[in-house]
């Protein structure tokens, strides 16, 4: 067992070098761990155990992983778990326990629902594990030898598949970020236990509920800019090419040329929102002013070099007028941009558009120019 053991842990750390290493990944790595419960149950083919009401049977899991991104969306988070399974029944005077323990090898597959502040995703896992001990109770009486004991009787190995959601948070670390999250999976045992003439086979189920801590493992990070740092621009002379060289800075808004940078440069942009203050649209109108078209079509060559991207079009008000009317107006001046992008060739399905009124101003209401600033729309980059 121990051979067998040391084999596959073996294989998962190659394994998970190899996809962590050669995969072609968009963002670095994370190194996590999680804990959290199993709330174990078996299946049993036989009468009378088939029918007895299972108690609910709390086991621990344990473990750590390494997840990195395949796409933007996708991501994939081998990992080493140790987890308790098995099933506890006290029912018409029966009581049984059954409380076998694993070292399970797992490949979570990942989507990740990116947004502004969290990340829900869904998995989808195969799961390969030994027994590494436990003990059988039956009416007070306890075997810590289930291989051997009457009524253990246990294969050395599981195999099942884990399909669950999850969510989680970026918490600010120095210049840096770590991620809380907690997450739930049904893992379904697809391999059954040795057959016992008392209660037939058996096969693993339960529900796990598990909190994750996660950090990043190099790279670059989108956080580790230092708030006090100011963008500035420069020309670098290389041969008779200049170019702009950034030093960036995280903030609300940013400038086309700026998120041109950030990819360059390997950046996330996720999340980001694209400001283009002089898209102007007359008072109490919708229209996108012809001046403003050729800012318009540099969104256009951007979504264009990035075929992947989305973007989501935010429109804005100043706080003349109606508040309904405002409100209205918004989601009209997004729409007409909306729809301009589309008449240039953007696919409609890499695009949604709000409006948000005179609710989140940038500049103050009090003058004209402030007032300007706030008819804006946005462009913030939810996929790329």
């Amino acid at each position: 067992m121990k051979k067998y053991f040391l084999i596959s842990f073996l294989s998962f750390v190659v394994l998970s070098g190899s996809i962590c290493i050669n995969a072609d990944f968009t963002d670095k790595l994370l190194f996590g761990i999680k804990g959290g419960a199993n709330l174990a149950s078996m299946s049993f083919s036989k009468e009378p155990y088939s029918i007895y009401k299972q108690e609910t049977f709390v086991r621990p899991l344990f473990g750590a992983f390494i997840e990195s991104n395949i796409t933007t969306n996708v991501s994939v988070r081998p990992e080493f778990l140790w987890i308790g399974r098995g099933v506890k029944i006290d029912d018409l005077g029966v009581e049984y326990e059954f409380a076998p323990n694993y070292f399970d090898f797992r490949l979570p597959f990942i989507y990740n629902f990116r947004m502004s502040s969290i990340t829900p995703y869904v998995l989808l896992s195969p799961n390969f594990g030994f027994v590494t001990g436990g003990k059988t109770t039956r009416w007070g009486v306890k075997d810590d030898n289930m291989n051997t004991g009457k009524y253990g009787y246990i294969n050395g190995f599981d195999f099942g598949i884990s399909a669950g959601a999850g969510v989680k948070f970026p918490i600010p670390l120095g210049d840096s970020r770590f991620y809380l999250g907690i997450e739930a999976q049904y893992n379904f045992g697809l391999i059954n236990n040795k057959p016992n003439e008392d209660y037939g086979t058996r096969s693993n189920r339960g529900i796990e509920i598990a909190a994750t801590i996660s950090i990043p493992l190099g790279g670059k990070n989108e956080s580790s800019f230092s708030p006090d740092k100011v963008i500035y621009i420069t020309k670098t002379r290389t041969d008779t090419i200049y170019k702009d060289r950034i030093v960036y800075v995280d903030k609300d808004c940013y400038e086309i040329r700026e998120i041109l940078s950030y990819l360059e440069d390997g950046y996330n942009v996720h999340n980001k929102r694209i400001c283009l203050y002089n898209i102007q649209f007359d008072f109490n109108k919708s229209t996108v002013n012809p001046e403003s078209r050729p800012q318009l079509d540099e969104i256009v060559a951007l979504l264009q070099k990035m075929p992947k991207m989305e973007m989501k079009i935010n429109g804005h008000a100043d706080n003349r007028g109606d508040k309904k009317v405002n409100d209205e107006i918004s989601t009209k001046r997004a729409k007409s941009v909306y729809d301009y992008l589309i008449s240039k060739g953007i696919d409609k399905s890499r695009l949604t558009y709000a409006g948000f009124g005179s609710n989140k101003p940038i500049a103050s209401n009090d003058t004209e120019k402030g007032r300007e600033q706030n008819r804006r729309v946005e462009f913030e980059i939810t996929q790329y």
